[in-house]
């Protein structure tokens, strides 16, 4: 029984610990921070000369790719003389060690100006909507506005930090239209509660994509919990578009218009927990049917829960990724899965072995994840990370499989 209880409690230790030691590191320098650049430019005194000038927030509905679900938005600006072009914060390219640094967290964007016409030519393409919202630029403050734009654009300066929640495509439009604001529309926006936190506002956008869904809420943590005010959510370029139209008192308008990406299949909270209870009345009745295609499936199925949790390890401890640390569900769902992996593989080859260390192992993290829960119960000030959804698929298919070997004896 001792013996039963040290066991738990290295393994809390050890999970706890880990979560404990996602520690924040030192974020690469920002070549091109936002509000510090635009504060060297004067909205409110500018030459009144350009007031023949138009700005336009451009929105693009949501594609196919996971990338593009959160929409996409520049700034089109209308010449005196009738030229269109476009300036977009949302630019990268695969090439030049991107892989390697979106792996580290430190994806540097840029701003590349373009035609009407290259805007155009990519809704028709990727079917995706092409919107048009006018914006009530004050008079006074469009030169620097052109300006700024110019000064933007230089090769040396039109490279930037991309952070998903807090420094992206539709944040530098909002940070721009705020400064020719005065201040007036961020703290205007500031003051509404949309009632949301920043994983909500940016799951929404999500829920047409279950699978990526679930995933992407397994590996945030915490940090993504903070309540999001309406200034926060325009993170997501729709929320920018509502927001500005709500403050302006008008609307965007068609420019071309294609049916939304939308699948069949939408996310709902029980999907989970509906989906572990499925998969996890399969492992029982094949193990009552044959260990071999138990240890099979379970092979299968470990191997991606350990690639799974391999990801949020790294990222956690070797990344810059600052939204997936102190992470709750590195408690229930991490490394250690490989027991389950080899335990498994090793009973594809000989399917009368003793599975009792596989029992013991569903049994303890089924107990941790009980604890967490009650924890999280008790304090919810400290644990507050939203992962209801992520915790309790995870204990049914853990209780399961640990009814599922219960009759799992040591070795004499």
């Amino acid at each position: 029984m001792k013996k039963k209880i040290l066991t738990i409690l290295i393994f809390l230790l050890v999970s706890i610990s880990a979560y404990c030691a996602s520690i924040i590191g030192n974020m690469p320098e920002d070549p091109f921070p936002s509000e510090e650049n635009l504060a060297q430019f004067d909205f409110d005194s500018g030459d009144k000369s350009y007031s023949e000038y138009q700005f336009n927030l451009l929105m693009t509905d949501k594609g196919e790719k996971l990338y593009t679900h959160f929409g996409h938005c520049g700034l089109e600006v209308i010449t005196p003389r009738g030229s269109h072009y476009v300036c977009d914060w949302g630019v990268f390219y695969f090439t030049n060690g991107f892989y390697y640094n979106f792996v580290r967290g430190r994806l540097f964007y840029l701003m590349k100006i373009s035609t009407l016409n290259r805007s155009l030519r990519k809704s028709e393409i990727e079917k995706r909507s092409l919107l048009r919202l006018p914006l009530n630029i004050p008079d006074q403050a469009k030169e620097n506005l052109v300006k700024f734009l110019d000064y933007n654009n230089l090769p040396e300066k039109n490279t930037y930090l991309y952070d998903m929640y807090y420094d992206n495509c539709s944040t530098r439009i909002r940070d721009l239209y705020n400064a020719t604001t005065g201040g007036d529309f961020k703290a205007w926006a500031e003051k509404q509660d949309t009632g949301l936190t920043l994983r909500q506002v940016s799951n929404s956008y999500l829920i047409d994509k279950p699978l990526e869904f679930w995933v992407l809420n397994y590996l945030q943590g915490n940090k993504v919990d903070k309540r999001a005010n309406r200034y926060d959510a325009m993170l997501v370029p729709f929320c920018l578009e509502d927001a500005i139209a709500d403050y302006q008192n008008n609307s965007s308008e068609f420019i071309t218009s294609y049916e939304a990406h939308d699948s069949k299949i939408k996310y709902h909270p029980i999907l989970p927990s509906l989906v572990a209870i499925i998969l996890s009345s399969i492992f029982v009745f094949l193990f009552k049917k044959s260990r071999r295609a138990w240890a099979i499936l379970m092979f299968l199925f470990s191997l991606v829960l350990t690639i799974l949790s391999l990801v949020l390890t790294f990222f956690m401890f070797f990344s810059l990724h600052w939204y997936t640390y102190f992470n709750e569900n590195y408690i229930v769902l991490n490394p250690t899965i490989i027991i389950i992996l080899m335990t498994s593989l090793l009973t594809i080859f000989r399917k009368n072995r003793n599975l009792y260390k596989a029992k013991r192992y569903f049994l303890l993290f089924s107990f941790v994840s009980v604890l967490l829960l009650i924890i999280k119960l008790i304090l919810p000030g400290i644990f507050y990370q939203d992962n209801l959804e992520i915790i309790i698929p995870i204990l049914i298919f853990f209780i399961s499989q640990s009814y599922a070997l219960r009759k799992e004896k040591p070795h004499s």
